[in-house]
């Protein structure tokens, strides 16, 4: 199927943003074990969004495709992980068990 159509884009259109940032602590809780704690943050605005637009009473038919970029996105991401390690000796070889706990959450506003 062939689409044909029409493409715009707001006369002020900018650049996106993004702001990422994190923090990090970690303790070790005996000679063999550490906790870790980490945040992870990020935020996005004047992401661009393309909308699609069908105008009433344009006489377009079949398949005609109108479409319009601009600024309007904006997005929002955080976690926080947890992570316990623990050496194991086994021999004169060491090994690493761990336990690590990831919980996210993602906003994204079009």
């Amino acid at each position: 199927m062939n689409y044909y159509g029409l493409a715009a884009f707001d006369p002020h259109l900018e650049l996106p943003m993004t702001w990422q940032w994190n923090a990090a602590i970690e303790r070790q809780l005996s000679p063999h074990q550490a906790l870790s704690l980490s945040y992870v943050d990020a935020y996005g605005q004047r992401l661009s969004r393309p909308d699609l637009i069908v105008p009433l009473g344009s006489g377009l038919a079949g398949n005609a495709v109108v479409s319009a970029t601009w600024n309007a996105g904006t997005s929002y991401y955080n976690a926080l992980q947890a992570q316990l390690r623990r050496r194991m000796s086994r021999g004169r070889k060491e090994c690493y068990r761990g336990v690590e706990e990831l919980r996210g959450e993602v906003w994204l506003w079009i």
